[in-house]
């Protein structure tokens, strides 16, 4: 009777879109947000918890919470602009105020009439 080998199973992988890193594509940033995407997918995390992205809680239109925030680059009762890991976030309205400011959040509390959020100017942060 011939002796019948065994073959491993094999490794378990997991899709990649684009270039792998082998093949020089994408830079080194990309591929870990591409990553982290996926793993917030795969395991059904909180985006903001794995990914470099702001959190923003609007409450009516008289207070808003956003976390993730790089400080802020502009503050007048009528317009906040804040810098985000991927670009900026305008707030306007009136008698707008700071009601608390830390390196991870801050509250502006007044009259919220508008957000926008943009990429950074030059494609980066």
């Amino acid at each position: 009777m011939p002796a019948t080998s065994s073959i491993p199973p094999a490794p378990h992988t997991f899709p990649v879109d684009g270039p792998s890193h082998r093949e020089g594509g994408g830079s080194v940033q990309q591929r870990r947000r591409s990553l982290g995407e996926r793993l917030v997918s795969l395991l059904e995390l909180p985006g903001d918890a794995v990914l470099d992205v702001p959190r923003a809680v609007l409450i009516g239109s008289m207070e808003l919470v956003v976390e993730n925030h790089r400080g802020l680059l502009e503050y007048r009762p009528e317009r906040v602009v804040l810098r985000l890991p991927d670009g900026k976030m305008t707030v306007d309205g009136a008698d707008l105020r700071i009601g608390f400011l830390s390196p991870e959040q801050v509250v502006i509390r007044g009259r919220i009439d508008g957000l926008r959020q943009a990429p950074a100017e030059g494609g980066g942060a």
